[in-house]
């Protein structure tokens, strides 16, 4: 079964525009990897809801050194406007806050805290037998 961290990867990387660069990883970065723009997805936790599942989710959105101009803000603005919007297309998903930071002292971006609700497959495969 993939991952609900990688599901939640290959959804952002396929609802995101075409012709804006990005890279989307189901796991983080090293500084030196970052040639373009870049989201990384973790899960962070998750949590027994009745019946469900609940998935935390923290999903980091990098954009390429830089020092800070106004062209530099609008880019972070745009890469984080394309997250949302994929977050929003997914019908389980629901986004909480984002955060602007500097990671690594070098990257400027963003930091999304979300959520997803599953059904509870762990429960699931251990009824029949998996």
């Amino acid at each position: 079964m993939t991952s609900v961290r990688k599901q939640l990867a290959d959804h952002i990387r396929t609802n995101w525009p075409a012709g804006q660069p990005v890279d989307v990883r189901p796991f983080g970065y090293q500084p030196e990897e970052l040639r373009k723009p870049a989201v990384a997805v973790f899960r962070e936790a998750i949590a027994q809801d009745g019946s469900q599942l609940d998935h935390a989710f923290k999903i980091q959105v990098f954009g390429v050194q830089a020092t800070s101009s106004e062209a530099l803000e609008d880019a972070l603005d745009t890469l984080l406007d394309n997250v949302l919007t994929a977050l929003r297309k997914h019908s389980s998903v629901t986004f909480g806050e984002a955060k602007r930071l500097v990671f690594l002292d070098v990257f400027q971006g963003w930091e999304i805290d979300a959520s997803w609700t599953s059904q509870d497959y762990y429960k699931t495969a251990a009824l029949s037998g998996g």
